[in-house]
């Protein structure tokens, strides 16, 4: 088996767990069984950059961030539309809400979408009480719809959480 290097990881609600990498200059997503066995899912991409981050909603399609962008597929592992970006920035995490809206956080803000892939304005930005604009590093989202965004500065060296409402306050 070819040795991918982790870039992010998720549960399925199949109770499988699916693994974005990089691995012979691609990015790629495999998926294990609860045991750890190899699920069958391997899905080599074809983009040519890092894997940050991945996702599942509850329809089992795969969310994944990538340092070309965010991309989606289905959960046979075809590709489901175009892949999306937000200019000047890559994403660096991805999380699914209720309702299909997605979420993507890139080097200053976290970028929504509806389940169409529409970027939904405006962004979330953080900002430090110092004024500096820290790097979301990993996101979630609970049940009630609230976004988690955990996110680390150099000029605050400490990871940090912060909590946003549905509509993004």
């Amino acid at each position: 088996s070819t040795r991918i290097g982790v870039g992010g990881i998720a549960a399925g609600e199949d109770g499988k767990i699916y693994v974005a990498g990089y691995a012979a200059g691609q990015a790629v997503i495999k998926n294990f069984n609860p045991d750890g066995s190899p699920g069958g899912l391997v899905i080599n991409t074809g983009i040519r950059a890092a894997s940050k981050g991945i996702a599942l909603d509850s329809a089992g399609n795969i969310y994944l961030a990538t340092l070309a962008g965010l991309s989606r597929y289905d959960s046979a592992g075809k590709p489901i539309g175009k892949m999306f970006t937000v200019p000047r920035d890559n994403p660096g995490c991805v999380a699914v809400g209720p309702g299909g809206k997605y979420y993507a956080g890139y080097l200053v803000p976290v970028a929504t979408f509806s389940p169409e892939g529409v970027h939904i304005q405006p962004s979330m930005i953080l900002q430090m009480p110092s004024g500096v604009r820290p790097t979301p590093t990993a996101i979630t989202v609970g049940k009630d719809g609230r976004v988690y965004v955990g996110y680390y500065s150099g000029a605050h060296p400490r990871a940090e959480v912060a909590v946003f409402s549905p509509d993004g306050r």
